[in-house]
Parts: structure tokens; sequence; C-alpha cells
């Protein structure tokens, strides 16, 4: 073999030497780490329920001047997000007469302040920001008594005889 082959195949593995080498060295300090990571939305959920005994639709039939009639409704939280807020929206349908004699007290159990006092079942439409509920954790439960009161104005009320009206409650719930 010539000098410049000799010289050349040495060359050749002194560089393929220091390749595998330095290849070597570098597998030494590598390293790799893997994460999974997920996202999941949480839920608001609000569970509207009677109690033990209370109809959550209630209807009252037969009425007369004077009659009081009482519901209660439990607010629960079943989901997973805190509730801000619990806010009702009524909507009333039928005997607007009727619903002038019809009064509201609506009262959280526990408070002594009703979230309405006393109202003409026609104004409560109107009446803004009926919180219901404020700061419901998950699995936590509010509760509020509602009354109704036909109002007795000691005169005749012959022309509300046989009349009917119809209360739809709407329970809006927003987060935290």
């Amino acid at each position: 073999m010539s000098i410049k082959k000799k010289l050349g195949m040495g060359v050749a593995t002194a560089t393929l030497g220091l390749s595998l080498v330095a290849g070597g060295t570098f597998a030494y300090f590598s390293d790799s780490e893997d994460t999974i990571n997920s996202f999941a939305s949480g839920t608001l959920d609000l569970n509207i329920s009677p109690g033990e005994e209370e109809s959550l639709a209630f209807n009252f039939n037969d009425l007369k001047p004077g009659d009081t009639k009482e519901a209660k409704i439990h607010l629960k939280n079943d989901g997973s997000l805190n509730i801000k807020e619990v806010i009702l929206d009524t909507e009333i349908g039928g005997h607007e007469k009727l619903a002038d004699q019809i009064r509201v007290t609506a009262t959280a159990r526990g408070s002594s302040n009703p979230i309405v006092n006393d109202e003409p079942l026609s104004n409560l439409v109107e009446i803004e920001n009926k919180i219901l509920a404020a700061d419901l954790k998950p699995e936590e439960e509010s509760v509020y008594d509602i009354k109704f009161k036909f109002n007795d104005t000691g005169e005749p009320q012959n022309e509300l005889q046989g009349k009917t009206l119809h209360l739809d409650m709407i329970y809006n719930a927003s987060q935290e």
C-alpha cells in the first residue's frame, strides 16, 4: 500500500474514532421529558326541586278571597362551578284583574328580608333583580318560601269568579 493510501486510511480511521467518541459523549448529556396536558370545562347546573311534600309546579284551584297558599322551592347547585346568583323572571297570562288581586311574598329561608313583599302578582313581572340565591357553591342548596294570598277587598268580587291565570317562573343562574 502506498503512503498516500496509508495516510488517507489513518485520517479516515481517526475521523471515525473522533466521531464515535463525540457521538457517545453527546448521548451521555441528553435528556427529554414528556407531559400530557388536558383541558375540561366546568358545568353550571341549577337543579330546582320541591321540598319533601311540596309540589314544584303548584296548582291552586277553587280559590276564594282571603285564601292563602304556600310553596317551597329548593335551588341546588348540581354543577362543578360556583353559581354567582339565581334571578327569577316571571311571565303571567290570563285574567289581569285576578292577577291584581293575588298578592305575593317570597322570602329566602333564614332571612327576614323578603325578596318580594306583598306585591300584586301582576307587578311581579316588572320587579327587577329578584335574586333568589347568591353564591351557591357546588352541592349547596338554597330554599325559599313563596306565599300567595287572594286579596279580600271586603266587597263583592263576583267578576273574578271562574277566572284563571298562569304564572311561568324562569330561574336564571349565572356563574361566578
